[in-house]
């Protein structure tokens, strides 16, 4: 199989253009031309730093689900007790909880980056991808593109393919 010398992307044996970028097909004489990805293999997470903050690699779209709805369970149990709270709460209570709950939607905000980042590495896009989150509209439509598309399957220039059958039973 070869890969695309500009963009990594898979090329078909008997094309003459890269089908991504359109950049020619270089021929080295029998073995296929292209990149060689160093990080080639799939690195499952081994902490919990890792899950959730790591940029690293990549993320099928099972695992980016649960992660999403773990992060949004946080926060709505957050919410909860924030809101009881300051429902019986002085204030001086009041203004401790709405900075933890700064502090904990900057984190969230990383968490979530984070998680974009290596579900775009796994569909063979870069994380800057994720800048369609600001754009109105477009970021409902994204989200569900990043949440229902099929990663590539093999290894891409980000890293292995999570769903090698070492790395079924990660989290």
């Amino acid at each position: 199989m070869a890969f695309c010398t500009r963009c990594g992307n898979r090329i078909p044996d008997s094309a003459s253009f890269c089908p991504g970028c359109g950049a020619p097909v270089i021929n080295t004489g029998g073995e296929a031309s292209g990149p060689r990805f160093p990080d080639s293999t799939y690195e499952p997470d081994s902490s919990l730093v890792q899950v959730f903050f790591r940029m690293k690699n990549r993320l099928n779209r099972k695992r980016y689900a649960l992660r999403i709805l773990a992060l949004v369970t946080l926060w709505v149990g957050w919410m909860y007790v924030v809101g009881l709270a300051t429902h019986y709460a002085k204030d001086p209570l009041y203004s401790i909880l709405m900075t933890l709950t700064t502090i904990f939607y900057f984190a969230s905000f990383g968490t979530f980056m984070a998680l974009g980042t290596r579900r775009c590495h796994d569909l063979g896009k870069s994380g800057l991808y994720q800048l369609l989150y600001f754009a109105p509209m477009v970021n409902f439509l994204f989200f569900f593109y990043l949440l229902l598309a099929e990663g590539q399957k093999g290894s891409n220039k980000y890293g292995g393919d999570p769903l090698d059958e070492r790395f079924k039973k990660c989290f």
